[in-house]
């Protein structure tokens, strides 16, 4: 079962460094999919998380486990939110921090920190991606999310009068 699969892959990790934890992620994602109670599915990606954090000790600039491992960490909803630890947005940090030059890490920090709540900072990140790609076809796919974060930014800079307030007086102005 499962439990089987994740000591068996973390016994491989050991052994073998980041190209054996690349290829645990692929057997943890495909066991993921096991037909098991939520207990058990988020037990089991703790164990997942636990391999991949393990690999990341041993290849600590890894781009491709510290993303991997930043995705396991949204999945279980662990960036900085309703007291949850920054796991997630910590992970998407390191991976942007790590490739500079990729677009795709920035995107995926953009949108973990609009998630968070900090669209502000999303809006730059995202901003940059979309200027980056500029026409090429995966903007599209960023858009949805630039668009957001300059709603929430809007939103939170907008005058007390916009939400129920009085206008402020000629005089305030």
């Amino acid at each position: 079962g499962a439990r089987g699969i994740v000591s068996g892959v973390a016994e491989f990790v050991a052994l073998r460094g980041e190209y054996a934890s690349l290829l645990a992620v692929a057997l943890l994602d495909e066991a993921r999919g096991l037909d098991v109670p939520p207990q058990q599915q988020a037990a089991f990606l703790l164990s997942a998380l636990a391999v991949l954090e393990d690999g990341l000790e041993r290849t600590p600039l890894s781009p491709h486990l510290t993303l991997e491992l930043a995705s396991h960490y949204r999945d279980l909803g662990q960036y900085d939110v309703g007291g949850g630890g920054p796991l997630a947005l910590d992970a998407y940090e390191r991976t942007a921090a790590l490739l500079p030059n990729y677009w795709q890490p920035k995107r995926d920090l953009g949108i973990v920190l609009l998630e968070a709540g900090r669209p502000a900072d999303a809006l730059a990140l995202l901003s940059e991606v979309v200027d980056v790609l500029g026409d090429a076809e995966p903007v599209d796919d960023v858009r949805p999310f630039l668009e957001a974060a300059l709603r929430d930014v809007a939103q939170r800079a907008a005058p007390a009068y916009g939400r129920g307030g009085s206008a402020p007086s000629e005089a305030a102005r």
